[in-house]
């Protein structure tokens, strides 16, 4: 097992503790106490494979990995072959992460249900206090997920739903939709 090691810029592939010693010792500003050296030969003996991170000082860590890499440049390939999204979160080519089902892009007519907590007043007491509200619609959209952020508009939207109202996830139970189809069924229904 190979040890993979960086402090700020500076990093290395070391074979054993006399490798990491040596690299830790060659840094400028970094000075290799007998309690560092002893925290590193714990590290390597533990079966555990954890990535480990050592404060020097405030605010400055040297990150300890175990790894089977044989090389620093197969250690970064290896790396970027687990990585599944660029640093913005978009999917990269050739990525083969599964949607959730409320991602999956299918444009059409979905009938939409979603049942939120509405804030209503008692009339004896003029406090407030949360019922269930239902909404069934049909409306069109991209995906569940678009349906699902149109619903929720819809309802943010009204003058006579409170502020305050609680809409549920789009993956809780209270949403559910169901595909119509890519034509408007004949059906009559209130819409968005």
């Amino acid at each position: 097992m190979n040890l993979y090691i960086r402090y700020f810029d500076s990093e290395a592939l070391v074979r054993n503790l006399d490798e990491a010693c040596d690299f830790l010792v060659g840094l400028s500003d970094f000075d290799l106490t007998p309690q560092i050296k002893n925290d590193i030969q714990k590290y390597l003996e533990n079966p555990a494979n954890f990535p480990k991170r050592y404060r020097v000082k405030p605010r400055a860590y040297f990150i300890l990995i175990k790894t089977t890499a044989e090389s620093l440049e197969e250690f970064k390939a290896n790396r970027k072959d687990k990585s599944q999204e660029d640093g913005d979160g978009s999917m990269r080519e050739g990525d083969t992460r599964k949607l959730s089902p409320l991602e999956q892009e299918q444009a059409g007519w979905y009938k939409v249900g979603l049942t939120f907590k509405r804030v209503v007043q008692i009339a004896e007491t003029n406090k407030f206090k949360y019922v269930d509200a239902h909404i069934d619609t049909l409306l069109y959209a991209t995906s569940p997920q678009h349906a699902y952020d149109q619903v929720v508009a819809y309802v943010r939207s009204r003058n006579d739903i409170d502020a305050r109202c609680q809409i549920p996830s789009a993956k809780g139970h209270h949403f559910s939709y169901e595909f119509i189809g890519a034509e408007k069924p004949l059906i009559e229904e209130e819409n968005l």
